[in-house]
């Protein structure tokens, strides 16, 4: 849960919050430049970008455009609520939560969903990630059901 995860971060030792915040950290420097455009990667076709920070190559990313995902912005509404949440604690990480509008490709740099991503720091390739599959699905409404006991508190 939600929760004890928060508790479990806790206790995490220094250094492991801090690698945690890199990974999750967006320096507000990094600046895209379009590279390329066409490139097949799975099941879509990509623009590819490269995100240099200090005139170091920081990250590369592909991306493709939501048509081409099969979703819609529409679609993340439900991650964009989750902003509201997260208030606070997790404020440097706002734009996350903004992913599927205008604003957030404003903000982050490039246009359309990021499919693969790559980190580099000091010139190494730090951290991958790469999109395989996405797919629809109807989910239970009981699984966003608070558990017996469990109260919505206000702010």
């Amino acid at each position: 849960t939600l929760k004890k995860d928060m508790e479990d971060m806790e206790d995490m030792p220094p250094e492991i919050m801090e690698e945690m915040e890199k990974m999750t950290l967006r320096s507000p420097q990094i600046t895209y430049q379009k590279k390329g455009s066409g490139v097949k990667l799975n099941h879509w076709v990509c623009d590819y970008f490269v995100g240099t920070a200090a005139g170091e190559k920081v990250e590369e990313v592909w991306t493709t455009n939501w048509k081409e995902l099969g979703l819609t912005p529409e679609d993340f509404k439900v991650i964009r609520e989750f902003d509201k949440f997260y208030e606070g604690p997790f404020k440097e990480t706002e734009y996350f939560f903004r992913i599927g509008s205008q604003e957030w490709e404003k903000e982050i740099g490039y246009s359309g969903f990021p499919v693969k991503t790559v980190h580099y720091s000091e010139g190494r390739m730090k951290r991958k990630t790469e999109l395989k599959e996405i797919k629809r699905q109807d989910l239970a409404p009981s699984l966003f059901e608070l558990p017996k006991g469990v109260k919505k508190m206000k702010k």
